[in-house]
C-alpha cells in the first residue's frame, strides 16, 4: 500500500510542478480535490457493494499517490495568497502545523465499515473543495508561456533551485 502511495508521490512532483506553472495552482488544486472526492466515492461504492479487496485498496493507494504528486507542489503556494504579506509567516506556521499533525482518521472513525469510512472521508472533501473554490488567489502569478513544453517547465525547475542562494542552500 505505501508503494502504491510513494512511488507516483516520489515520480511525478515535477510533471505535477509543471502542471501548476501552466495551469495555475488554484485551478491544480480544484481540480486534485475533484478527482479526490470522484476517487472516495468510487472506493465507497466499491467496498460497499463488493467489500474491501487488495485490488481496490492498490488502486485507490495509486489514485491518492498520483494526486498529491500534482497538488502538493500547488499546495505550497497557496497560504500566500489569501493573506497579506504581514500575516505570511503565520499563514505559513499553521500550514505547517497542520501538515505535521498526525493523521488520525482510520483511529476515529473505526467503528464505520470502509464504505462508511469513505463517506465520511468523502464529505471532508465536499469541504475541502468549497472552500478551495472560495478561496480566490489573491493574484495570479505568471505562467509558463504555452509555446514552452511540460519537458521544459520540468527540467527548468532544478535548474532554478541551483542557480538560486536561498534554494541551492536547502535543496543540494
Amino acid at each position: 500500500m505505501l508503494t502504491a502511495i510513494t512511488l507516483p508521490r516520489s515520480v511525478l512532483p515535477l510533471l505535477g510542478g509543471a502542471a501548476g506553472d501552466r495551469s495555475g495552482a488554484h485551478r491544480v488544486l480544484i481540480t486534485g480535490d475533484a478527482a479526490m472526492l470522484a476517487a472516495v466515492l468510487a472506493l465507497a461504492l466499491a467496498t460497499g457493494t463488493r467489500g474491501t479487496s487488495l485490488g481496490v485498496l492498490l488502486g485507490f493507494a495509486a489514485v491518492v499517490g498520483t494526486v498529491d504528486a500534482f497538488c502538493l507542489p500547488a499546495t505550497g503556494s497557496m497560504p500566500r495568497r489569501p493573506v497579506s504579506k504581514e500575516q505570511f509567516p503565520r499563514a505559513m506556521a499553521v500550514r505547517q502545523a497542520a501538515v505535521r499533525r498526525p493523521h488520525s482518521s482510520g483511529r476515529r472513525w473505526w467503528p464505520l465499515s470502509a464504505w462508511g469510512t469513505a463517506l465520511v472521508d468523502a464529505g471532508s472533501f465536499v469541504v475541502v473543495l468549497a472552500v478551495t473554490v472560495w478561496v480566490c488567489p489573491a493574484a495570479e502569478t505568471e505562467r509558463a508561456p504555452r509555446a514552452q513544453s511540460v519537458l521544459a517547465g520540468i527540467t527548468d525547475r532544478p535548474k532554478l533551485a541551483a542557480a538560486d542562494p536561498v534554494l541551492r542552500t536547502r535543496c543540494c
